[in-house]
């Protein structure tokens, strides 16, 4: 099984939080018997995962929606980190960062990972265990409007796009707000002008 490298810049890191640093947490936490009930194995094998998970979901990304009827085509820019990559960084992982800022705008040493990012880890990593988050959302790829019950009805969204939210709420209220971009909303075609002197 793997083994949780939490110690940030070196080659091998694999993740932002300790299994030591999530017992820490979900001691605090209620409604922590996923966590509590896990072997050793799986907690790590969970923290690992969130932490991949994090930094694929915080990657930019542009995901296009398809014109409906009248509504034009376009792209949802996802959030990605804010700050940049430390120097000293040598693993895959997206932290240690420069120029980050914690909730009260202390500035963060790139050498740690901050208390927000691990608790949001382990947060993940805990509903992880409970249900695999980042296999498609049935309800919403299909684009499932309403149900009724009798007699029963099903709705569909007349081509509209949907996507499954792999962070949950949660995880993401953890996560310092100045330390992502925000989500923008572009349009399909975009138009270029030259400006000519005279």
């Amino acid at each position: 099984m793997p083994t949780v490298i939490a110690t940030p810049n070196t080659v091998d890191c694999n993740s932002y939080s300790s299994r030591a640093n999530g017992d820490n947490y979900y001691a605090e936490r209620l409604f922590a018997t996923i966590w509590t009930g896990a072997t050793a194995d799986v907690k790590d094998a969970a923290l690992i995962m969130a932490t991949r998970v994090l930094d694929a979901a915080l990657t930019a990304r542009r995901t296009f929606v398809p014109p409906v009827g009248q509504r034009a085509g376009y792209y949802i820019v996802r959030p990605t980190w804010t700050g940049t990559r430390s120097t000293l960084n040598l693993s895959k992982r997206a932290w240690g960062r420069a120029s980050m800022l914690d909730r009260n705008g202390v500035a963060i040493a790139e050498t740690v990972f901050p208390t927000e990012l691990a608790d949001a880890t382990c947060e993940l990593a805990g509903q992880l265990i409970r249900a695999d988050r980042t296999l498609d959302n049935d309800v919403a790829v299909q684009g499932i409007t309403g149900i009724k019950a009798g007699p029963v009805s099903l709705s569909f969204a007349e081509g509209a796009a949907a996507y499954s939210q792999v962070l949950p709420q949660a995880v993401l209220d953890l996560l310092v707000p100045s330390w992502l971009t925000e989500q923008v909303i572009q349009g399909m075609y975009q138009a270029s002008f030259e400006v000519v002197s005279t």
